[in-house]
């Protein structure tokens, strides 16, 4: 009778968690939330949403997200000095992507003897320490691929490493304030370039809908949308 009883209270108990679970995680599966992930994309070699109505698709930087990508991934930290090699080197794979007309994620697929002699076909210079950091990010993301690994990483953390800074509970809120009005936008098949729109036309664009702000929620507003002009302009 007691055993009876013990597994009745396993069975209650695990429906209870996957309930719980199931409430924690719905409103983030369901629509983009400042709490959600972002994902990369070994394509784009980018982090990105999985919404295009998302305040934070598409808002992935080459030169930045391998960078975070490894050091989440390994639990390493780079130095100045390191992440400077990596700047340098995704400089020139941009520019290589730019004149061949392939994406990034094609390129890394190169040996890198075909990446050093792309480069110099289009007269862009390659130095040996180029080749070698090829050679250590075409390994790494072979290694995570090879793992079914699809990497993902929080948008405040994501955030804070792009900004340098922790988000404060003030920041997230704002953040999540335009991402709901965005959302509205997007209901009504009204959709923005948030990384070129100024902060007047967003506000026009958000009142198009009938709505009117308080000189509150318009800070709000204006905070988010200066936290995201930051972070889209960071190699400006």
């Amino acid at each position: 009778m007691k055993k009876l009883y013990l597994i009745i209270i396993l069975i209650i108990t695990v429906f209870v968690m996957v309930g719980c679970s199931a409430m924690e995680e719905e409103p983030y599966n369901d629509l983009p939330h400042v709490y959600g992930n972002l994902y990369y994309d070994y394509e784009t070699m980018t982090y990105n949403s999985i919404h295009s109505s998302d305040i934070f698709y598409n808002i992935g930087d080459v030169k930045e997200d391998f960078i975070i990508l490894h050091q989440e991934m390994e639990g390493i930290s780079y130095t100045s000095n390191e992440i400077d090699v990596y700047h340098a080197f995704f400089d020139k794979l941009l520019l290589l992507a730019d004149a061949t007309g392939q994406s990034v994620g094609v390129i890394m697929n190169y040996n890198s003897s075909d990446f050093k002699t792309a480069l110099e076909t289009h007269s862009i210079e390659v130095t040996l320490n180029d080749v070698v950091t090829f050679n250590d990010v075409k390994s790494a993301l072979e290694t995570y691929k090879s793992q079914n690994n699809n990497p993902s990483i929080r948008k405040i953390d994501y955030i804070s490493y792009i900004l340098d800074q922790e988000l404060t509970n003030e920041d997230r809120d704002h953040l999540q304030f335009l991402q709901d009005e965005y959302l509205e936008l997007v209901d009504r098949n009204i959709v923005l370039d948030l990384k070129t729109i100024s902060y007047e036309n967003l506000i026009l664009s958000l009142e198009s809908t009938g709505k009117t702000y308080t000189e509150i929620q318009l800070v709000s507003l204006k905070s988010a949308y200066d936290l995201l002009n930051l972070i889209y302009q960071r190699n400006s």
